[in-house]
């Protein structure tokens, strides 16, 4: 049996980390380490986290402690520490199904280094609870320019695949996933889809998905990886169908920033549009339009 690698960062995480760890410990597929590291905390992290190795000395588990800020440079030190063949990149307030990593390993084969899967997004805001379901591409490069090619928990990752492009890019401060799949699907090989629901995400209110701060950035983040993705594809025979997916996701991301940033918006999205002049015209209009409902 193959040897797979659950690596959780932990920031902050006390509260939230039995219920990921415990997902692990519920995988029906029972080869596995679990690596926990230590990113910053100034809660009783470090505390829980030995707590859990302590509480559990018959499983494969590692605790280590890592200064950089961030969870890109935390999973790198995970991953480096790795010894499976595949990596379960898991956050510490997300929570894997039990046959979530049978289900993945079950369709893999030699030139395999990503499966991808839908999730279940559960939003606990103003302390209501919503379950929202989360659909894939099967077409992965359009999984990639949507952003319908599962996230960090739902996936499955071959390590040397990850290892070949030198890890998580540290300096990113979103769209970290999506910039790690681009790389391996463009450099070592092939993405493939199971398409069911195996991963819980836990969007918290205080996440930072949720700041109001942050999602211009989020917005210029995504532009830029994706026009670097349509640039790979330019001599792909469905460019064209690639092109106009773009174009349309460069758009529906544009109106979700516009309202809070639009001066801003328009810029970001002038630069990365590869419409033509009088589409692009509509298009800005359209944006101006929306000020107003």
């Amino acid at each position: 049996m193959m040897l797979v690698s659950v690596i959780i960062p932990c920031h902050n995480c006390a509260s939230t980390i039995d219920r990921a760890v415990d997902s692990v410990f519920s995988q029906t597929y029972q080869n596995w380490e679990l690596i926990l590291v230590n990113n910053n905390s100034t809660d009783i992290t470090w505390k829980k986290l030995n707590e859990i190795k302590n509480l559990n000395p018959e499983r494969k588990i590692t605790i280590l402690d890592e200064k950089k800020k961030g969870a890109p440079a935390t999973r790198n030190k995970g991953l480096h520490a790795a010894k499976g063949e595949w990596i379960q990149f898991l956050d510490s307030d997300d929570e894997l199904l039990p046959k979530k990593i049978e289900k993945q390993l079950s369709i893999v084969s030699e030139n395999v280094n990503i499966v991808y899967s839908p999730y279940k997004r559960i939003n606990e805001l103003n302390n209501k609870k919503e379950i929202v379901d989360k659909e894939i591409s099967e077409d992965y490069w359009e999984a990639l320019i949507l952003s319908k090619m599962g996230i960090t928990s739902a996936n499955l990752f071959r390590r040397k695949a990850v290892l070949a492009v030198n890890g998580w890019s540290e300096n990113l401060t979103s769209s970290q996933e999506y910039d790690l799949m681009f790389r391996i699907s463009k450099k070592t090989g092939i993405a493939i889809p199971y398409n069911t629901p195996l991963a819980y995400i836990h969007d918290q209110e205080n996440s930072i998905s949720n700041e109001k701060s942050k999602i211009l950035e989020r917005f210029k983040n995504f532009a830029v990886l994706r026009s670097k993705i349509l640039e790979h594809l330019k001599l792909n025979e469905k460019y064209s169908f690639y092109k106009n997916t773009y174009n349309n996701a460069l758009e529906f991301n544009a109106f979700k920033t516009f309202r809070d940033f639009p001066f801003k918006t328009i810029l970001i999205y002038n630069s990365y549009s590869k419409e033509n002049f009088l589409s692009g015209f509509k298009k800005n209009l359209l944006l101006m339009i929306s000020l107003f409902k």
